[in-house]
């Protein structure tokens, strides 16, 4: 296959760029985050995803993880960012203009209002609220790299783990 799979067009007349996008401003909803994702990800796959037919390109096989998982790592990787280089901890700033409530926001890039995160966990609200109040109730000091590092680990696997069904290409 010579032609490129990003403009090749699956049965629905969606180009495979476009599937990239679509989930990527389903995990973040932020559009000019996603277009930085689908050009990460375009990077990534574009040499590779010509090997393939779409499908395969896009689920994946033994040797290619598939674009719909590389979307997804690319997403998280954005997520991990420090909050100077992360453009949707910077929006979060801007409509905060608290910096502690901008790296929660950025946890909670799911959802465009910075708690809301907590919904996507159901009845776990209250533990989550608590456990990211109890390090700013202690004497207002800032949390360890590590801490900060394994919160937002053990947010964006919560986040990816409760993310509404993926987008799938039929046969």
């Amino acid at each position: 296959m010579t032609e490129n799979n990003f403009n090749k067009k699956s049965k629905e007349g969606m180009p495979l760029g476009a599937y990239v996008l679509g989930l990527a401003y389903q995990i973040i909803p932020d559009f000019d985050a996603a277009r930085e994702i689908r050009d990460e990800v375009m990077a990534i796959g574009l040499k590779r995803c010509t090997e393939f037919e779409v499908k395969t390109a896009w689920e994946g096989s033994e040797s290619w993880p598939g674009l719909k998982k590389i979307t997804r790592t690319c997403c998280e990787r954005m997520m991990l960012r420090p909050m100077r280089e992360n453009p949707l901890a910077k929006e979060r700033l801007k409509q905060c203009g608290d910096p502690w409530a901008a790296a929660i926001g950025k946890l909670s890039f799911r959802h465009r209002q910075i708690f809301l995160l907590q919904m996507a966990f159901g009845g776990n609200s209250r533990a989550i609220h608590g456990l990211l109040n109890k390090h700013r109730a202690e004497d207002e000091k800032k949390l360890t790299q590590k801490e900060v590092k394994n919160l937002q680990a053990e947010t964006v696997a919560l986040m990816v783990a409760h993310l509404p069904a993926p987008y799938t290409m039929s046969d």
